[in-house]
């Protein structure tokens, strides 16, 4: 028996939904150690109230779609802060929350390498959203061949993110989409309104700060662009 099937088993007997199985001691204590589903799943779902489920990998993507989800939501995020999802393991618990899930969120562009299999299996419900074609990739600097999947450093590139999460939640939600579409253009204001205070950042804007950082950390301030 896998442990997949073995935690599933394990998940039902504890509802009261199956009678106990011929599960050893040793078994179970694998499995509690392993994942602590039951607990976690169960109780990040039932604290949407009914709402619908959407599911996310990274923080950045937890964080947008709280915002264009507002309370019609339950939004969970699957990677905790400073995670990196390139090696990002995933655990028996993330199955079945997107066995509950409405909507998967996640990058795409094998950001979350080791999830793959998971989003194919979960179908159209996972939507990929860096995946777009107005989308100019870039080969990455570490993986020859592959693009860099990155693509939210452009702030322009994370509008993109931002309507596909938007048009996805419409999808799952049309009687939410007015509230979607404004919370949206919420984001969009916030960027634009940015950029005009401040210019792009090729403008000329960042050189004092830029100089007065320490070389080692200027990297991040000044991403290259994308597109």
């Amino acid at each position: 028996m896998s442990l997949m099937e073995l935690l599933l088993r394990f998940c039902a007997v504890v509802r009261g939904r199956a009678a106990s199985p011929a599960i050893s001691v040793p078994a179970l204590a694998a499995v509690l150690m392993v994942s602590g589903c039951e607990s976690k799943s169960d109780s990040a779902v039932g604290a949407g109230n009914g709402k619908p489920v959407v599911l996310c990998t990274t923080t950045m993507i937890e964080d947008m779609a709280r915002e264009v989800g507002g309370d019609r939501v339950r939004v969970i995020g699957i990677m905790p802060p400073g995670t990196d999802p390139h090696i990002y393991e995933p655990r028996p618990d993330d199955s079945l929350l997107m066995e509950k899930a409405s909507l998967i969120l996640y990058n795409g562009l094998h950001l979350e390498g080791r999830m793959v299999a998971m989003f194919e299996r979960a179908g159209t419900k996972a939507v990929p959203l860096a995946e777009d074609p107005r989308i100019k990739l870039r080969d990455s600097e570490t993986n020859q061949g592959a693009p860099d999947p990155h693509c939210w450093w452009n702030a322009r590139y994370f509008m993109i993110y931002t309507e596909r999460a938007r048009d996805a939640l419409i999808k799952m939600d049309p009687a939410g989409e007015p509230g979607y579409r404004e919370r949206a253009n919420g984001i969009w204001m916030h960027s634009t309104n940015s950029t005009a205070r401040f210019g792009p950042p090729s403008s000329g804007f960042l050189p004092s700060g830029v100089t007065s950082s320490p070389a080692t950390m200027r990297f991040t301030i000044t991403a290259p662009p994308m597109g």
